[in-house]
C-alpha cells in the first residue's frame, strides 16, 4: 500500500518556485506551432534547450500508434473524420460498461455524449490534429504553463495522487493574475479537467484525445444534471431578444431541441452562472437577467454600451426602438417573471468557425456546429452497439 502525503499550500508554493528557478536556468520561451509533427516546425519557434522527437509529439502523447490497426475491427467508422476520433469511439466502446455503470446512464446516452465529445475536439483543436500544448502565452518570461503542469505532474502523481499539479498551475495563474490556460484537443483547464476524475479512473491524462474526450463526455453529463437541478428544462432554446434583433442564426429553431443539452455544451466555454441559470425579465424589455439577481447591470459605462448598441446587430432595432435608446444603468430583475428556455447571447468563443459563420463569435455558433457534427457522426450509435470483442486496454 502506498503512502498517504499530505501537502500544504506553501508546500505545493515552494514545489512552484523550485521548478520556475530551474526553468529560469534551463530553458528558453518555447512556442512551436506546429501540427501532428514537431519536426516539421520553423527552426525560431523551437528555440533553445528543447529537443523534439522525430517522431510525432502528439502522437506519443495520444498513445495511438499502438492501437491504430485495431480501428477496422469496429465496422461502418466512415462518418469520423479521422482514425483518432475512431480509436477514441472504440475506447469508450471496450469500457462501455464501466462506463454506463460510472454514469449511470444507458447506452444511448453513452453515445450521445460521445458525439458531443468528438464535436468539442473538432471545435477547438481540429479533431484532435492540433497540438497546442506550447502554443501558450508564458505565465512569466521563462514559465511555459504546460512545464510547470507536466513537471509537477510527473513528479507528484505516485506520491499523491492526480490532481497537484492542477491545483499549481491553478495558483501560478493567480499568482501572476492571468487566466489559468487551457491544454489539449477539448482545451481543458487543468483544474476543470481534474475535477472530472477521468485520469484517476483510466489513466489518460488532457493531452490526449483519450483523456480529454472522456473528460467531456464527464463534464458534459454533470452540466446537463447541474441544469436540469436549477430548473432548466428539456424543451427547445428561444432568445425573442436576438430573434427580432434579426442576430444571425437567432430565428426560427436554434439548438439541439433540448434547452438542457444547449446550455451543457455552451458551458464549455462560457461560465456557469451566465449559461446554466434561469433568466427572468427586467424592467426593461431588451434584456433579461438570472433570476438569482435582483438588480442587473448588463454594461459597466456609456461608451461600453454605445459600442453595444451600435453594433451591426443592434444598431436597427435600436434605432427602431428610441425609447431603449438611453444606457440602461441599473435594471429591476422581475424575478418572478421567468422565461422558460431562455438561452442568453452570449459572445466571444473560443474555436474554429469558418464560411458563412466567418467573425460571428457566440454561443449559439458553438451549440449549432456541435449539434451539425452530432447528426453526422450517426456511425458512432453502431460502433457503440457492436459485440466485436476487444484487445485490453491499458
Amino acid at each position: 500500500m502506498g503512502r498517504i502525503v499530505k501537502l500544504k499550500e506553501s508546500d505545493l508554493v515552494n514545489i512552484i518556485n523550485k521548478i520556475m528557478n530551474e526553468q529560469k536556468v534551463t530553458s528558453q520561451i518555447i512556442k512551436p506551432r506546429y501540427g501532428v509533427d514537431p519536426s516539421t516546425a520553423p527552426s525560431d519557434y523551437l528555440g533553445k534547450g528543447r529537443q523534439f522527437e522525430k517522431e510525432s509529439k502528439f502522437k506519443k502523447l495520444t498513445d495511438f500508434s499502438n492501437y491504430e490497426n485495431m480501428v477496422s475491427k469496429i465496422p461502418n467508422m466512415e462518418c469520423l473524420p479521422n482514425n483518432q476520433m475512431r480509436y477514441f469511439v472504440l475506447f469508450v466502446t471496450a469500457k462501455k460498461k464501466d462506463l454506463m455503470k460510472d454514469l449511470g446512464v444507458d447506452e444511448k446516452t453513452l453515445s450521445y455524449l460521445t458525439k458531443i465529445a468528438i464535436a468539442i475536439m473538432g471545435w477547438q483543436s481540429d479533431f484532435g490534429k492540433t497540438d497546442k500544448l506550447y502554443d501558450i502565452k508564458p505565465i512569466a518570461k521563462y514559465i511555459n504553463p504546460w512545464d510547470v503542469y507536466n513537471t509537477v505532474d510527473g513528479i507528484l502523481k505516485n506520491i499523491v495522487g492526480s490532481g497537484t499539479a492542477a491545483k499549481g498551475t491553478e495558483w501560478l495563474a493567480k499568482k501572476f493574475g492571468v487566466d489559468e490556460p487551457s491544454f489539449g484537443p477539448a482545451e481543458f483547464m487543468p483544474s476543470t479537467f481534474a475535477k472530472t476524475g477521468v485520469e484517476k479512473k483510466y489513466g489518460k491524462g488532457m493531452e490526449t484525445v483519450i483523456g480529454s474526450g472522456l473528460a467531456v463526455i464527464y463534464n458534459m453529463l454533470s452540466k446537463y444534471r447541474q441544469a436540469e437541478k436549477n430548473g432548466l428544462s428539456s424543451q427547445p432554446s428561444v432568445n425573442q431578444i436576438a430573434k427580432t434583433k434579426g442576430i444571425y442564426g437567432w430565428v426560427g429553431n436554434i439548438g439541439t431541441g433540448n434547452h438542457l443539452w444547449d446550455v451543457a455544451i455552451a458551458s464549455h466555454t462560457y461560465p456557469d452562472e451566465k449559461i446554466l441559470v434561469k433568466y427572468c425579465a427586467t424592467n426593461r424589455p431588451d434584456f433579461m437577467a438570472p433570476c438569482s439577481n435582483s438588480t442587473y447591470e448588463p454594461f459597466s459605462s456609456d461608451s461600453a454600451w454605445q459600442s453595444f448598441r451600435k453594433h451591426k446587430w443592434n444598431q436597427i432595432y435600436y434605432g427602431k426602438n428610441k425609447n431603449l435608446d438611453v444606457f440602461p444603468g441599473k435594471l429591476t430583475v422581475n424575478r418572478g417573471q421567468q422565461i422558460p428556455n431562455y438561452l442568453p447571447y452570449l459572445t466571444g468563443t473560443h474555436g474554429t468557425i469558418s464560411g458563412q459563420e466567418e467573425g460571428i463569435m457566440d454561443n449559439l455558433r458553438l451549440i449549432s456546429r456541435t449539434n451539425d457534427r452530432i447528426n453526422q457522426f450517426k456511425c458512432v450509435d453502431d460502433a457503440i452497439r457492436t459485440n466485436v470483442s476487444y484487445p485490453k486496454f491499458s
